[in-house]
């Protein structure tokens, strides 16, 4: 009797380290799973997100500015720069020109103010 006994002890003794290992086992199994759920989770959110910056830069390429754009702006804006220069010159010739004649109407009054008594005209 005492053999099967002991035969028992060491079966109970061995269930006993089996349903631990399969617990472990399980809690494991669940612990790992739970984490590729939660790494499943992560890669989701990022994949998301991706697409979600993708359309994002996608919208901005569309309109951002290109080199060329920006060269063509900048050789129209030099054309500009260049017509207001030119009118800028031909103001300041036309303003000199102007007093140059301002000058000579100023002298051609004052001799004829001198003639007029001169010849009886005043």
């Amino acid at each position: 009797m005492e053999c099967v006994e002991t035969f028992a002890l060491i079966i109970l003794d061995n269930l006993t380290d089996a349903f631990y290992y399969l617990y472990t086992n399980t809690n494991m199994d669940n612990q790992i799973q739970n984490t590729i759920k939660s790494h499943e989770d992560q890669i989701d959110f990022i994949a998301r997100k991706m697409i979600e910056h993708d359309e994002q830069f996608s919208a901005i390429k569309e309109e951002m500015v290109t080199k060329n754009d920006l060269r063509n702006i900048s050789k129209t804006l030099d054309k500009l720069v260049g017509l207001v220069e030119t009118q800028n010159q031909e103001i300041v010739m036309i303003s000199h020109g102007m007093k140059r004649h301002e000058e000579s109407i100023e002298k051609i009054e004052e001799d004829i103010r001198q003639i007029k008594p001169a010849l009886g005209l005043s």
